[in-house]
């Protein structure tokens, strides 16, 4: 994202700082999948073994 904003015109510190929004915008969305999928990964197994 950053070096795509800083072709387009952008100047350094606000090309900088959309890169950095959507570098964390992408780690927050890795993350809340991943905790998602163990949450449902739990509920699955509990529920296959549950009498």
């Amino acid at each position: 994202a950053w070096g795509l904003e800083l072709a387009g015109g952008r100047k350094l510190q606000d090309s900088a700082r959309f890169a950095m929004g959507a570098g964390i915008g992408e780690f927050l969305g890795i993350t809340s999948k991943f905790i998602l999928g163990i949450i449902i990964w739990l509920i699955v197994a509990v529920a296959a073994f549950w009498p």
